[in-house]
């Protein structure tokens, strides 16, 4: 005699719920996705390697006191735009 049938009193022979098989897939596939959303783009970054070294003795440098006169050529227009009054200063108020 088996004791596989009805009222057998045995909780382990049950057969899952319908939709158990789905949800548990669903959560692997998630689980799965965002590890591979993790290691994609660290396999591209390794992949890519290290950049070559600049040649910097045939290059053609600018001086630095260039760029430090352009910022400070945009900071000025910037304060004097600001400090400006406003043509509708009697709604500034």
């Amino acid at each position: 005699m088996t004791d596989s049938g009805p009222g057998t009193g045995s909780s382990l022979a049950r057969a899952p719920l319908p939709g158990y098989r789905a949800r548990l897939m669903s959560r692997i596939q998630n689980i799965v996705a965002s590890i591979m959303a993790a290691l994609i783009p660290a396999a591209i970054a390794v992949a890519q390697g290290a950049p070559q070294e600049p040649n910097l003795s045939g290059a053609s440098r600018s001086a630095v006191w260039v760029g430090y006169v352009a910022a400070f050529f945009f900071v000025a227009v910037l304060v004097i735009a600001t400090i400006l009054p406003s043509k509708r200063s009697q709604e500034d108020i």
